[in-house]
This record gives structure tokens, C-alpha cells and sequence, in this order.
């Protein structure tokens, strides 16, 4: 059990205050609403080594990553329902989280708030931590009093966001892991395996053998550890990432995959969005900043431009031609019958489909070229292992 501090206003309008023993910030507000009190505060008593001493302040360019996204938003949906105020809300996960990231976030926002600042104006300081879209759409949310419903939906985008990365991931995880083996089988049987070969007929002793096993054991983790080092550093360095991420938009098959993964999210957005009350232009603009193809962003910019002139969103979509027909044909229908938001929402689901399809179809590519580059692994250790081991026995003779 903790033990919070609590301002509450009584039935009487009375302003209280006092300590409460329970097990989160939750369970706390409960205990107190069921008292009739109106919460003004929450504060967790905190003791000299506790975590909430330790905060590590995020850049204004620092970009949360689906996990921590996901954290942040399950504890901020848990708490808004609970009935706390939004200052709280982010006090509130500040002291409960383990993540650096989160926490500092958190702090920051807070600093922000006390200082009479609105959501939207602090959230807006920080908008790469959760994207423009998400940090658009909590602000509308507030704003519209749908902030409940927008937050259950962000946490569904972004649950489905982490299942198509987690599908994709291992898609090419076995291909990965096979290529891998395959190096490190070769490895050994050059660097052991050959060499024991060829010394068949000398006086080596058991001793060295084992040796030479452990040294090239070593000499094959180091490698990985290596070589999984440089990759990781490379991958965390953003110069190095937009070159890795323009290199993969180059090929035609991960790009196909790409784009059904970044419409299915400019749907969902875009869903979100005209629902939370935002204009349909501002809309797609906050949607469009979820794709990361430049082409793409310029077709959807100059259709927006063409809604704000007058245009349909249908016919301005038409023109761009970058959705599917079943897209365009269900933006048309939901024009026609006032429902948009529910149009985008079946998009979104079709776009879902077609990322299964392509990752099923990429897998299917990459599933016989591994197998010849396995066939090749092995054509070359049998034939250097027969041949190797030949000549030792001709060496016997």
C-alpha cells in the first residue's frame, strides 16, 4: 500500500484534504468518489531514494518508440476513466513508470501544465514523443469530450501497429536465423573442421584439437557480437537510418509492403480524427504525416489543397491516385451516406488485409532463394570435405 496526499471538494463545497492509504493512483480516486468527494489533487508521498528523484529529461526531438507509445496511452486511458484530472494523469505516470523515456516525458509535460499552460499548447512543445497525429488527436479529444473514445482507439491503432511489425518481424526472422547458422556452420568447418582434415597423418594431440574447436567457437561469437554491435549503432543513428529506410523504399517488394502498412494508418488517423470533430482538411494533413514517402505526401497534400478549394474528398483522392479501388469506393459511399469516419475505419481494415497478403508473399520469395543459398552452402563444405579428406587418405598411402 502507498500513501497519497489528497485535496478533494466535499458535497458541501467544502475543500479537504488529507492522506490515504492505497494500492495506485486508481484505487485511491475510488476510494475517495466513494465519499462523494470532487478530486482536485492526488499527489503519492514519495520517499529521499525513491525513483520519481531520478528523471532524465527527452529532447523536443526524441520519438517514443510502439511499446513505450503503448505504455504511456493504456496508463493514460486506466487513469482518465478513473475520473483524475489531466495534471494528475501525468504526475500519475510519471512516479508509476520504469521507463526513462515515459517519465521524463511525463515531467516535462507536468512543468508545462503547472505553469496554467493548456493540454494542446504543452503537448504541441513535444509532439515528436507520441507523433503530430496522436498529440492532435488527444488535444480534439479533449476539446470534443471524446477523449476517452479517441484514447481507446489510439491504444487499438497502436496494438495493431506492433502486431504488423511483430508479423513482419517474424516473417524474416527465420530467413535471418537460417542465414546466420549457415555462416557460422562454414565458419567452423573451414576454420576447424578442414584443418583437422588435413591434419590427418601428423602427430597433433587430442589437446590441440579441442583447442582450435574452442578458438574458433570464440573467434564465431565474437564475430556476431560484433558485427550485431555495428548494426545496432548503425540502426540507432538517424543519418544512418533515413539512408537504410531509403535503400528499402527502393525495392519494389518492401516498398508495396510499406505503403499498404503506412494507408492502413493514414485511415485509421484520418478515422480518428474526423470523428474527434477536426476539420476534414486539417484531418487529412495530421493522417499524412504518419506516411513516410515523400511522392505520396506530396499527392495527398496537393488533394488536400483541392478539398480546401471546394473540391470532394473522393474526387480530390481520385485525382491523387494513390489508394486502392476499394478505398476510393468506400470514401464514395461514405460521402454519399454522411458516414466518412465508419468508411475510413473499413479502408484501413482492407489495407490490414493486404499487408497480411504481402507479408505471406514475400516470405514465399524469400523461402526458395534462402533454400539455394543454403544448397550452395552445402555443395561447397561437401565438396572442400571430400576433397580435403581424399587427399589426406592419398597422403596415408
Amino acid at each position: 500500500m502507498k500513501n497519497f496526499y489528497y485535496k478533494v471538494k466535499t458535497l458541501e463545497g467544502l475543500i479537504k484534504t488529507g492522506y490515504i492509504k492505497a494500492l495506485n493512483f486508481e484505487d485511491a480516486a475510488k476510494k475517495l468518489k466513494k465519499n462523494n468527494f470532487t478530486i482536485i489533487q492526488i499527489n503519492e508521498q514519495f520517499s529521499p531514494n525513491s525513483k520519481i528523484q531520478n528523471i532524465n529529461f527527452i529532447s523536443k526531438e526524441k520519438v517514443l518508440s510502439i511499446k513505450e507509445k503503448l505504455e504511456f496511452f493504456n496508463a493514460f486511458y486506466s487513469q482518465y476513466t478513473s475520473g483524475i484530472s489531466i495534471n494528475e494523469i501525468f504526475y500519475s505516470i510519471m512516479s508509476s513508470t520504469s521507463n526513462p523515456n515515459i517519465r521524463g516525458f511525463c515531467f516535462q509535460i507536468t512543468k508545462k501544465l503547472e505553469k496554467n499552460l493548456s493540454l494542446k499548447e504543452t503537448l504541441i512543445n513535444f509532439q515528436n514523443a507520441l507523433g503530430p497525429a496522436y498529440t492532435a488527436l488527444i488535444s480534439a479529444g479533449e476539446n470534443s469530450g471524446k477523449l476517452d473514445t479517441i484514447l481507446s482507439e489510439i491504444i487499438k491503432n497502436i496494438k495493431k501497429e506492433e502486431q504488423i511489425k511483430r508479423n513482419l518481424i517474424s516473417s524474416l526472422s527465420y530467413p535471418l536465423t537460417i542465414t546466420c547458422l549457415a555462416i557460422a556452420v562454414l565458419y567452423l568447418f573451414n576454420s576447424f573442421i578442414f584443418k583437422v582434415f588435413d591434419m590427418i597423418g601428423t602427430d597433433i594431440c587430442q589437446s590441440a584439437i579441442i583447442s582450435l574447436l574452442i578458438a574458433t567457437i570464440i573467434k564465431i561469437i565474437i564475430f556476431f557480437f560484433v558485427s550485431g554491435t555495428i548494426i545496432y549503432s548503425l540502426l540507432k543513428n538517424d543519418k544512418t537510418k533515413k539512408i537504410i529506410i531509403n535503400f528499402i523504399q527502393s525495392r519494389k517488394i518492401i516498398l508495396k509492403v510499406l505503403k499498404q502498412y503506412y494507408f492502413q494508418s493514414f485511415f485509421l488517423i484520418l478515422s480518428l480524427a474526423y470523428n474527434a470533430g477536426i476539420p476534414p482538411v486539417e484531418s487529412i494533413y495530421l493522417a499524412n504525416s504518419v506516411i513516410k514517402i515523400k511522392t505520396i505526401n506530396k499527392k495527398i497534400e496537393k488533394a488536400a489543397k483541392m478539398i480546401s478549394e471546394g473540391c470532394t474528398i473522393s474526387t480530390a483522392f481520385n485525382i491523387a491516385n494513390v489508394f486502392s479501388d476499394f478505398a476510393m469506393s468506400q470514401i464514395s459511399a461514405g460521402e454519399n451516406a454522411g458516414e466518412l469516419d465508419t468508411m475510413f475505419k473499413l479502408a484501413a481494415e482492407d489495407y490490414e488485409h493486404r499487408i497480411d497478403l504481402e507479408i505471406k508473399v514475400l516470405t514465399k520469395i524469400i523461402e526458395p532463394l534462402l533454400l539455394i543459398v543454403v544448397g550452395i552452402f552445402v555443395a561447397y563444405i561437401a565438396y572442400s570435405g571430400y576433397s580435403r579428406y581424399y587427399n589426406s587418405l592419398f597422403s596415408l598411402i
